[in-house]
Formats: C-alpha cells, sequence, structure tokens
C-alpha cells in the first residue's frame, strides 16, 4: 500500500475519532469531522479503484445520505448520525457498502448495552464509584456521561460509526 493510501485511511480514521469524542462530550458531530470522512474516503476509493469506483461510491453515499434524512426526520436518528454514516460509506466500495452498514448497526448495538447496563448501575447509585475511576483529562467527561446515562439521554452513535468503520477494515 502506498503512504497516499495509508494516510488516506488516516486521515479517516482521525476525522471519525474527533466525531466520536465530541459526539460524546457535546452530542454533537462537527461538519468539520463529516468533511474531512467524505474527502479521506474518495481519495479511498481513487487509489484503490479509480475515478468510476470514487463516483460510483460518492453516489451511493449520497443515496444513503437521502434515506438516513428520511430517517432522521421521522426521529430515528440524529442528524449528525445520519451525514457521519453517509461520509463514512464514500470511502467502501460498493460491494461491501452492506456488510459496513451491519458492522455499523453490530457496534450500535454494542454501544447502546453498554450505555443501558450503564444506566442501571448509575441508577442503583453506584455512580459515584464509577466515576471516581477515570482520570485526567476524561474524568470530567465521565462524570457528564454518566449523568447523561442515567437521564437516558441520546447514545453518541458516532462511536458506533467509528467502532463499525475499524470493524470493517480489520475483516
Amino acid at each position: 500500500m502506498s503512504l497516499l493510501f495509508f494516510g488516506a485511511e488516516a486521515a479517516v480514521f482521525a476525522a471519525l475519532s474527533a466525531a466520536a469524542f465530541c459526539d460524546v462530550k457535546k452530542r454533537i458531530i462537527p461538519d468539520e469531522s463529516v468533511i474531512a470522512a467524505v474527502l479521506g474516503g474518495v481519495v479511498l476509493r481513487l487509489l484503490s479503484g479509480g475515478l468510476a469506483a470514487a463516483g460510483a461510491s460518492l453516489s451511493a453515499a449520497f443515496a444513503l445520505f437521502v434515506l438516513l434524512s428520511a430517517l432522521w426526520r421521522r426521529g430515528f436518528l440524529g442528524g449528525g448520525d445520519a451525514k457521519l454514516i453517509a461520509a463514512a460509506a464514500a470511502g467502501e466500495p460498493l460491494a461491501k457498502l452492506f456488510a459496513f452498514l451491519a458492522s455499523i448497526a453490530l457496534a450500535g448495538g454494542l454501544v447502546a448495552a453498554v450505555y443501558l447496563a450503564g444506566a442501571c448501575v448509575y441508577r442503583r447509585g453506584e455512580s459515584a464509584a464509577a466515576q471516581s475511576r477515570g482520570g485526567g483529562p476524561f474524568r470530567g467527561l465521565w462524570r457528564e456521561e454518566a449523568a447523561r446515562i442515567g437521564a437516558r439521554a441520546a447514545i453518541p452513535y458516532a462511536l458506533a460509526v467509528l467502532f463499525g468503520w475499524a470493524w470493517s477494515r480489520l475483516s
């Protein structure tokens, strides 16, 4: 693999990681992360399949965005989540798109299970002990997140997108 290909993969990973961090911290997915993920994905498709493959993947990502936007309008997922999933899909070959989306869905189920378990622990009053475990710059973030878990706030689905993207790279 070329250094440029590795750089594009790293750019997509960094964009998805930044989106996941912001989603956990503020429940917002920055547009800059979405744009970086799309650009990195297009570069990946250009390097691995050429212009036709990049165009096909970008078209599929746009169609996916339209579909996910309809789900967002009905309240099934967040608007930032719809943008981020479509952006991450821009770097996927068409033949692997369904498997990629399945990876995100499975990762979303795992993230939701962790959050549901966290909500149960938080309600039992064990959150103070759990909050004191974190250290460094993430200590305050864990406190905020524990409160959100206890309040059953929206799950930061960008984590699922990041984990699904990573899983699709390993398989």
